[in-house]
């Protein structure tokens, strides 16, 4: 929920009177790479951008960016000191989120963007970050279910929630998505809606085609739609995709994405923390795989592992930071993720791959165990 108290403090800093243009975006999964390649490609397009999203995977300044740069370590702790002061003369304590995402706005205050992409924490009916009514644009990712506790135990309920980002007058962009989901946001925006289409990409050996657009390289099977996304949410604020976007798009990185490490075998660690997300992952693989998994107590995973079963040589069920998630007995449990990876190393073969998936937190976790 929304603390009143705490938009209160926010107005009362006067936060609240934007003078950049804000995109706004919600949804399942893939928002935080749609929201880094627009604002990727509104900086190449010479743009000043700002850009707040969550969770971060290995450091708190990947929350706040300007112009495709995070906030440095020395500017966030500043403004961390600037925020404590205000919060001790209100007489207030911000949750984790709410401050950072009062010191966005404080940090993007200053540094008086042209634009500003903002994802939001979860859903939006009551969503702090969407207190902010001046919007240009709103984007909405691909929506399934997830967080079934806030948002709801359907696809429907969860868009009713998520549909709450949009305002009167502000036109916004849509994955493709299930047809009674696209009846709930079409209804809600008063018809202020495009989503992509499937019938705008061909798929080549050495890339893909987005209304003509070439795209070179092999992607994740989710990645094109989500580049696809970007781009209609940048035609309908006016931009003409050139040279510059698609060099943005494609240099656009963020750590656990189907992010690969060549070790013994091959090991990859991506993000995917709930069914539909692990179920698209899994199509990217012509063979078994051996899965590193570990995911929090809010998510239903007991069936999506046993839909798995079938497409993994080993499943290991491991913890997070000494946060214990799920335990089923038919699965393999090295509570240590180090421990997890080096028996599974040593257990595949030099073809093999190596899977690190269930949430963002792990793949963090991951990503520094491999990085050693």
């Amino acid at each position: 929920m929304i603390r009143k108290k705490t938009v209160e403090f926010i107005k009362n800093l006067n936060l609240l009177n934007i003078n950049y243009k804000l995109i706004h975006i919600t949804g399942t999964n893939g928002k935080g790479s749609v929201a880094n390649y627009i604002a990727n490609s509104l900086f190449a397009l010479n743009k000043n951008v700002g850009k707040f999203s969550s969770p971060h995977v290995l450091e708190e300044n990947e929350r706040i960016s300007f112009n495709s740069k995070n906030i440095t370590n020395e500017e966030l702790s500043i403004y961390k000191e600037k925020l404590k002061k205000e919060e001790e003369n209100f007489k207030i304590e911000l949750e984790y989120f709410e401050k950072f995402f009062v010191l966005s706005l404080m940090y993007f205050r200053d540094k008086n963007p042209d634009y500003v992409v903002m994802e939001v924490g979860i859903g939006a009916k009551d969503d702090i970050t969407n207190i902010i009514d001046k919007k240009e644009l709103t984007v909405f990712t691909k929506i399934g279910v997830d967080h079934e506790a806030t948002l709801g135990s359907t696809v429907e309920e969860v868009a009713e929630n998520k549909s709450y980002l949009m305002r009167e007058g502000t036109f916004s962009v849509s994955y493709f998505q299930k047809k009674s989901v696209e009846y709930i946001l079409t209804k809600k925006s008063n018809n202020e809606i495009e989503f992509l289409k499937k019938e705008d990409f061909t798929f080549l050996e050495d890339g893909f085609l987005y209304k003509g657009i070439y795209f070179n390289g092999k992607y994740p099977i989710y990645k094109p739609y989500n580049i696809g996304l970007s781009i209609l949410a940048l035609e309908k604020l006016g931009f003409e995709v050139n040279s510059k976007v698609i060099n943005a798009i494609n240099k656009s990185y963020l750590p656990g994405r189907f992010q690969i490490f060549r070790k013994k075998s091959t090991i990859i660690v991506d993000g995917a923390h709930n069914e539909e997300a692990l179920l698209s992952l899994f199509k990217n693989f012509d063979r078994k795989v051996y899965l590193i998994y570990q995911s929090r107590f809010d998510k239903n995973v007991e069936d999506v592992l046993e839909k798995l079963e079938k497409k993994t040589k080993m499943i290991t069920i491991t913890e997070i930071d000494d946060v214990k998630g799920h335990e089923f007995k038919k699965y393999n449990h090295i509570n240590n993720l180090k421990e997890a990876i080096d028996f599974n190393l040593k257990m595949a073969d030099k073809e093999d791959i190596i899977l690190i998936t269930g949430s963002l937190y792990l793949a963090g976790s991951a990503i520094r165990v491999l990085e050693e």
